[in-house]
């Protein structure tokens, strides 16, 4: 069964553990959209697009994870590649929070940097 469709490379599709239902799918090129009741909800959750380094099949928006306790504090987690200049390729994996004003939305300016490697 079809939950939607028109997503540009999703690699993932995780659920928040929030009992609200909504279905949050990855895509490679570094958005993360919520599907709510059947609907792709706009604006995306959160957009990395513009660091995200998806060149190679085997690079871009890798991950998501929500944290436990995700209900409480709005914490989670990406993993993505980004291209630095001209150095190698960097991981880095990065914890954000949910927006105070918009379930359906990050903050964008809530990045922390937990890990970064070659």
């Amino acid at each position: 069964m079809l939950a939607a469709d028109g997503f540009t490379r999703p690699i993932a599709v995780r659920n928040a553990g929030d009992g609200s239902g909504r279905l949050f799918v990855v895509e490679q090129g570094g958005r993360i959209r919520v599907v709510a009741n059947g609907v792709v909800l706009e604006p995306p959750f959160l957009d990395l697009s513009a660091v995200v380094d998806d060149g190679d099949n085997e690079q871009g928006l890798l991950g998501l994870a929500f944290h436990p306790g995700y209900e409480g504090n709005g914490f989670f987690y990406v993993n993505y590649t980004f291209d630095p200049g001209a150095n190698p390729d960097r991981t880095r994996i990065e914890r954000y929070q949910v927006s105070s004003g918009d379930p359906n939305v990050a903050d964008p300016g809530s990045a922390t940097t937990i890990l970064e490697f070659e």
